[in-house]
């Protein structure tokens, strides 16, 4: 029993191929480092944004990407809220704008979602062609003053590390000349060549009942044929 589940083990991370591991996300951080003011003042040293007026009230210029901005997921604007509710963050495209609202505490948009429920027709093209990301105070209520804590643009997970399973030197608790043969509902028992052999399907049986009811056969080889033969599993009546 003990063997069967090692064999069994093994054959499934074969099946799963792929190992992703150490997924790594990049941070960007708006840096504040030389911001444009229009009805608003920036102090560096308490980290306050404030605006007077609820209108032409942008802080911009506050240091994150632009252009190509499709690799990042999340806007992460984490904020406490000293004078009125919300305040704005504008995407940036020509003369036009897509508008984002942040509240007291941490506040994390899914970019491509936000953007597309706001432009269903055109969203991608400030995802493409993203001029600027800046802040903007609200537009209902002035003045206001909000502690920004910090602001940034993550990567999706894709966009980090990925270690690949090679199988350049793998170690096998299959018995030695005994192979596994991918199967298909009507694919003929006996032996086959490779290039026949076929993956499961989903009106296949499934993977369990596969190997409960499974024989293994000795590999052969044919001196009168080079295509290459490997084994077979012929069904048998599975039993209680």
């Amino acid at each position: 029993m003990r063997n069967f589940t090692k064999l069994f083990c093994a054959v499934a991370l074969c099946f799963l191929g792929i190992i992703s591991a150490s997924a790594k996300t990049e941070k960007v951080y708006a840096t504040f480092e030389n911001p444009s003011n229009t009805n608003t003042t920036w102090d560096a040293a308490t980290k306050t944004f404030t605006w007077s007026t609820t209108w032409y009230n942008q802080l911009r210029n506050i240091g994150l990407p632009n252009g190509d901005i499709t690799k990042y997921k999340k806007l992460v604007v984490d904020c406490q809220m000293v004078t009125g509710d919300q305040f704005r963050i504008l995407f940036y495209k020509g003369g036009s704008n897509l508008t984002l609202y942040a509240k007291n505490g941490v506040n994390e948009f899914i970019i491509k979602d936000e953007l597309e429920a706001l432009a269903p027709n055109d969203y991608n093209e400030y995802l493409l062609q993203c001029d600027e990301i800046c802040l903007s105070g609200d537009n209902v209520t002035a003045p206001g003053e909000a502690v920004i804590n910090e602001v940034y643009l993550e990567t999706y997970d894709d966009e980090g590390e990925k270690v690949y399973a090679t199988f350049e030197n793998p170690s096998n608790t299959t018995p030695h000349g005994m192979l596994p043969r991918r199967l298909s509902p009507g694919a003929p028992l006996g032996t086959t060549s490779c290039a026949t052999s076929v993956c499961p399907t989903a009106t296949s049986p499934s993977i369990r009942n596969w190997w409960s009811t499974a024989r293994w056969l000795p590999a052969t080889s044919s001196a009168s044929s080079s295509t290459r033969v490997v084994p077979t599993l012929r069904s048998m009546p599975r039993t209680a």
